[in-house]
């Protein structure tokens, strides 16, 4: 599983640079492969993402929010323990 994680995110992070910036992207792109990887191995019974329609909502709803704005947690810096 965590080569087929890192393959994703490899892919989804270069896309993702235009929206939240060098920073964060690697961290960005891991979560949104664990959330795609997610869904393919046990689909969603209230979400349909094969349904353009139901997968914009759910991106729009879930997915855009984690990116956050200036001035969020996102852009902030984190200490791990």
């Amino acid at each position: 599983m965590p080569r087929i994680i890192n393959t994703a995110a490899s892919l989804f992070g270069p896309r993702l640079v235009r929206f939240i910036g060098h920073h964060h992207v690697h961290e960005m792109a891991e979560w949104l492969s664990r959330v795609v990887v997610s869904y393919f191995l046990a689909p969603s019974s209230h979400v349909d993402l094969g349904d353009p329609a139901a997968a914009r909502v759910f991106v729009r709803r879930f997915v855009l929010p984690a990116f956050g704005t200036p001035g969020s947690s996102l852009n902030s810096s984190v200490t791990h323990e």
